[in-house]
């Protein structure tokens, strides 16, 4: 309690005014976090997968064609996906439960981000192309649209998007962001997809969401690290940014966890 005193004392006299005058950088730090999560190695035989439907690979297959370029064959089933897949706005607004396996997906047409990233996942591995899911914090639909105080350490994962591996590069995907087909109160509502979240940039990647799940890489809550699929811990977390951020609100941070 005596050290608490003090800091609260610290934080009162030195750092709150300059603190008011200097809003801290939250975009930096989920910036910041999401260059960590992106620089952390992924063996590219982690987005293969060693069996899948056989529907899956016969539609895989019959989106590509006589394809054999793995950038055009992946463009073609995004192409694909955001066209013939549809947003389940009902399970959405939690009035009913939609599907999650990319057969499910496959067969009924919809489903929310969860289906399609799994299920544009499962049709770029059935052509033998590395493809991971990456989940995290987006903000979109039912949040502010900006990085503040409320939402830049909120570890509740709300989204997943997609990585393929081309030519010695993970590239970023979001079908889920380019369907624009809706299933609303049990009908289906076809609209052109747009293609703006096909290999989105670093930047677009920083303003939209924060990553917290990376194919073999997640964030575990309980020891506040990102870890590996080996348990082995890699300390990435608040106290590894907080230079990022105004030394007031660090100070605030720091006497909240005493």
């Amino acid at each position: 309690m005596k050290l608490r005193r003090i800091l609260l004392f610290l934080t009162a006299v030195f750092l709150l005014p300059s603190a008011t005058c200097a809003a801290p950088d939250y975009a930096s730090f989920v910036s910041a976090w999401n260059s960590d999560m992106e620089a952390r190695v992924i063996d590219p035989s982690i987005g293969l997968a060693d069996q899948l439907d056989a529907r899956l690979v016969a539609q895989s297959d019959e989106i590509v064609g006589t394809e054999t370029d793995p950038l055009k064959q992946v463009e073609l089933i995004y192409q694909w996906v955001t066209s013939n897949i549809y947003y389940d706005f009902d399970a959405f607004t939690k009035e009913t439960d939609t599907y999650h396996t990319a057969v499910d997906v496959l067969e009924y047409r919809r489903a929310e981000c969860d289906g399609f990233s799994g299920l544009f996942q499962a049709l770029v591995q059935a052509q033998n192309i590395p493809c991971i899911t990456c989940k995290g914090y987006a903000l979109g639909q039912g949040t502010t649209g900006t990085w503040d105080s409320n939402n830049y350490l909120n570890h509740e994962v709300n989204h997943n998007w997609n990585e393929v591996y081309i030519d010695g590069e993970w590239l970023r995907m979001d079908t889920t962001w380019d369907v624009n087909n809706a299933y609303t109160a049990g009908y289906f509502v076809e609209n052109a997809p747009s293609q703006r979240w096909f290999r989105f940039s670093s930047e677009e990647l920083d303003i939209t969401r924060r990553i917290d799940a990376r194919g073999n890489f997640s964030y575990d809550a309980s020891t506040n690290s990102i870890v590996d699929t080996s348990g082995e811990a890699d300390k990435a977390s608040l106290s590894s940014y907080s230079a990022l951020l105004a030394p007031g609100l660090f100070f605030l941070l720091l006497i909240h966890a005493i």
